[in-house]
């Protein structure tokens, strides 16, 4: 799979690690390889001790690399769909319901945060009506986990800067924001006027064609929703592994589960509600 979407992504201009060399066999059921080391840091690493706490004006010097990964997706969503449609299995319900039952049982449940039976009951039903509306939004090709950790500033053979992408296997159809609310939601957090700002630039350029902007942010905030209920169980999940790196981005996280549940018809009468009941971990 690394082979063929490192074909598939280069032949769309996207900067990926060069495969050096392959190896002639199997060794414990994958095939090695040599692949090209693109820096010693990711978008993450580079940038997180600025913005982990920073104000609107320190995200600034991070804005060209932001739009950059914009460009990066624009050439992602131009690749056609009946090929990446034939790569992997599609991000769709199913594999969606899969993802929340496992934040559920490994997130929400553990730290008691669906304790109360109303919440419970409230939260379930709130989750099924957004999974259903999600099915519905038009799909694209998605890398699938696009976000911070994922992109390298690097600079090409001339100099010139380039966003280089990684851990791109799982290339996959699914709703045409999703790479869009990985981007804005996860490990680094946009202040609300910055990710604004960014959005504005991305929607035109990303949205299916004669999609209206409030439908389009809809769509946008209901990926947004899935995928940081979906990231927070992933991050726990490792924990229980033994796996604690990712325990910090948990709060954060969650908290912006339940903004974008605010701005969401299935979701707006119980986002205050969830507030309430987790600001002791969301504080």
């Amino acid at each position: 799979r690394f082979s063929s979407t490192t074909e598939l992504l280069r032949g769309a201009g996207v900067r990926v690690p060069e495969i050096l060399h392959r190896s002639g066999g199997a060794v414990g059921g994958f095939r090695p390889m040599v692949v090209e080391d693109l820096g010693r840091r990711t978008f993450y690493e580079a940038a997180r001790k600025d913005l982990a706490a920073g104000t609107e004006d320190d995200w600034e010097p991070w804005l060209p690399t932001y739009r950059d990964a914009l460009a990066t997706l624009e050439k992602v969503r131009g690749l056609d769909l009946d090929t990446v449609e034939a790569l992997n299995p599609p991000l769709d319900r199913s594999l969606f319901e899969r993802e929340l039952d496992q934040t559920w049982a490994a997130c929400l449940e553990p730290r008691e945060l669906v304790k109360e039976p109303r919440l419970r009951r409230r939260l379930g039903p709130v989750l099924a009506e957004l999974l259903r509306r999600l099915a519905a939004v038009p799909r694209a090709p998605c890398h699938r986990d696009y976000m911070v950790r994922n992109l390298v500033p690097c600079r090409s053979p001339r100099g010139h800067r380039e966003l280089a992408v990684l851990d791109h296997q799982d290339l996959r159809s699914g709703p045409w924001p999703y790479d869009l609310a990985s981007l804005f939601n996860d490990s680094l957090f946009p202040p609300l006027a910055v990710r604004e700002a960014l959005l504005a630039e991305a929607l035109p350029r990303l949205a299916p064609p004669g999609l209206a902007e409030g439908p389009a942010r809809e769509q946008f905030h209901r990926c947004a929703a899935q995928r940081t209920l979906k990231a927070a169980g992933t991050y726990a999940a490792f924990a229980k592994r033994g796996v604690a790196t990712h325990v910090p981005l948990i709060r954060p996280t969650l908290g912006r589960a339940v903004d974008h549940l605010e701005a969401l018809p299935e979701g707006r009468d119980l986002a205050p509600e969830l507030r309430r009941a987790w600001a002791s971990l969301l504080d």
